[in-house]
């Protein structure tokens, strides 16, 4: 995942120097993904800890 979160970076920076406006939204939506997962796992082990044993 750092290796999308560079490309992100790089993505976000080329934008406004005439790269493409959008190329980092897939980058972004990747860790936003990460982000969800590691929530949605942290509240079903919460809510139910015995299910993920």
């Amino acid at each position: 995942m750092t290796g999308t979160l560079v490309k992100l970076g790089q993505k976000l920076a080329d934008a406004p120097l005439g790269g493409e406006p959008r190329a980092w939204v897939p980058y972004l939506l990747l860790w936003l993904a990460l982000i969800f997962g590691g929530i949605c796992g942290a509240a079903g082990y919460a809510w139910s800890p015995g299910a993920s044993r």
